[in-house]
Parts: structure tokens; C-alpha cells; sequence
């Protein structure tokens, strides 16, 4: 919804402002490059969660399947099962969560830098974001 915003008001700004045209084109390059990067960051993060989800669904199921029959020699395999997955599970999306954690890390420097630089005018405060 915030993403969603956002764009909407970038897109307002780039339509209904009061700059020159050759200015213009650079706003819609930016305004492109920006939709594409968050959309691909939005969907990098949903996937993350649904295995994460995924994941603890698996546990929860074990959980109850050890209450509800409590054999020990079929629930220490099954134990053993479950942990292969959430291992090899954890590996492949380590790369990701590195990733979600580095544009988390390079994004909040860059914004107050783009404050900075830009200035604290209110036009320029929604393609920033």
C-alpha cells in the first residue's frame, strides 16, 4: 500500500508539475527504475516469507503429529527428516536474506544523503521514496 502510494504521487508530480521537459524525461526514468527496483525488492520479500512460513508450518505440524501419536522411534527420524529440510531450506535463501539486509543497510544513508542533497522541499520528498 505504501509502495502503491508512493508511485501514485510520483507519478502525480511528474505529470502535473511545473518543470521544464527536458527535466521530465529524466523524472520518468527515475520513476520506471524505481516501480521496477521496488516491485523486484517487494517480491524477493514475499518469497522469503513464504518459505519462512512454510518452514514453521513443517514444525508445527511435527509438533502435533509427535502429541498425537507419540511413537519416539518414528518421531526421532521424522526429527531428523524435518532439520535436513530447514537446513537445506536456510542455505538457499541465505543469499536472499543478505540481500533484503544490504538494500536495508544502503537504503536509509541514501535517502538522508538525497535529503541532503536535494534539500527539505516537499516536492522532492516523493521521488525520493
Amino acid at each position: 500500500l505504501i509502495l502503491a502510494c508512493a508511485l501514485a504521487v510520483s507519478a502525480y508530480q511528474i505529470l502535473f508539475g511545473a518543470d521544464a521537459e527536458p527535466t521530465r524525461a529524466a523524472e520518468w526514468v527515475h520513476f520506471g527504475l524505481f516501480s521496477v527496483v521496488s516491485v523486484m525488492l517487494l517480491s524477493l520479500t514475499l518469497c522469503v516469507l513464504y518459505v519462512c512460513r512454510v518452514l514453521s508450518i513443517m514444525v508445527d505440524l511435527y509438533c502435533c503429529e509427535l502429541l498425537e501419536h507419540m511413537d519416539t522411534s518414528e518421531a526421532a527420524q521424522d526429527w531428523n527428516v524435518l532439520q535436513a529440510v530447514l537446513r537445506k531450506a536456510s542455505a538457499a535463501i541465505e543469499l536472499t536474506f543478505l540481500t533484503l539486509l544490504c538494500v536495508g543497510a544502503f537504503a536509509v544513508p541514501t535517502v538522508v544523503l538525497d535529503l541532503v542533497v536535494i534539500g527539505r522541499s516537499l516536492e522532492s520528498v516523493p521521488l525520493v521514496l
